[in-house]
């Protein structure tokens, strides 16, 4: 769920959200986060728009169920987003150890987003 002050309260597959465009966004499966998914992480990462950069800041504690364009992080260091980064969150699996070296493992369910700047495709 997509949590904003418009009438949209969901996210679909293949369907894109507009977001602000600054503002600081939590992702995660907690009530707070703006961005809401039941599976993931309470709070997975924080999506931060300023006026020409978007960053992603993963959580310390989550930083492993995140991939950016295919790569797992291996670390909670910042990520500046550029247009078409496809960035991939892996939920919480049951009786999971936060200390598991690798995300790819059988996920049945993942959750992707492409980070789009409407700055290089205006009409896009």
């Amino acid at each position: 769920t997509f949590v904003s002050d418009s009438s949209l309260d969901r996210i679909e597959e293949g369907l894109s959200i507009k977001l602000p465009s600054k503002g600081s966004f939590k992702i995660g499966a907690n009530e707070d986060c703006h961005i809401r998914i039941p599976s993931l992480p309470d709070h997975v990462a924080t999506l931060e728009i300023k006026a020409r950069e978007a960053v992603l800041i993963p959580h310390v504690l989550y930083f492993n169920h995140i991939a950016v364009n295919g790569e797992e992080l291996k670390t909670k260091k910042n990520i500046i987003l550029k247009h078409n980064y496809l960035i991939t969150f892996y939920p919480i699996l049951e009786g999971e150890n936060n200390s598991e070296n690798s995300l790819f493992v059988n996920y049945e369910k993942i959750f992707r987003f492409v980070y789009y700047n409407r700055f290089f495709d205006p009409q896009g």
